[in-house]
């Protein structure tokens, strides 16, 4: 059953990722923490409107948070790691610390809902966690309190 979940997830993320790396490739540009490329990592975007106005893109979920903390946060936008559709991030759910990490350890994946989040977890690890359990994991340098693990 376990193994049965696995592969479904990882068939759909994959999917995911083949439908949406064509269009951040188009757009390219990079993180707006990090400086990593966006290509390639359109299940794991992350747009904020910053407390300034301006609005920034980065690779996944954890830059989004790191940003957001040093500059505020208007408004927050989250991928659905299932779907590849922009969701509120208010309104996520994320999974950390499973054993896919699509975009940088410890691996903040989103979720439009807590049931698909928690579907993911029991495939593949990793705590479930809603928008403020997620900010609150996030601070510290490079995320501290999410748990970073050694791969």
């Amino acid at each position: 059953m376990v193994h049965t979940l696995r592969r479904t997830v990882t068939i759909l993320g994959l999917a995911v990722w083949f439908l949406t790396a064509t269009a951040v490739a188009a757009e390219g540009g990079r993180c707006a923490k990090c400086g990593m490329a966006l290509a390639g990592h359109g299940h794991t975007r992350f747009e904020l409107v910053l407390a300034d106005g301006t609005r920034a893109v980065t690779c996944g979920v954890q830059c989004g948070l790191m940003l957001a903390r040093s500059r505020g946060v208007q408004r927050a936008w989250a991928t659905d790691f299932i779907s590849g559709k922009r969701i509120d991030a208010t309104r996520a759910w994320y999974v950390v610390g499973s054993a896919a990490v699509p975009d940088m350890a410890p691996g903040l994946i989103a979720f439009a809902s807590r049931e698909d989040a928690e579907r993911f977890r029991q495939g593949f690890g990793g705590r479930v966690l809603d928008w403020e359990a997620a900010r609150k994991a996030s601070e510290g340098p490079m995320g501290a309190g999410l748990g970073h693990r050694s791969r």
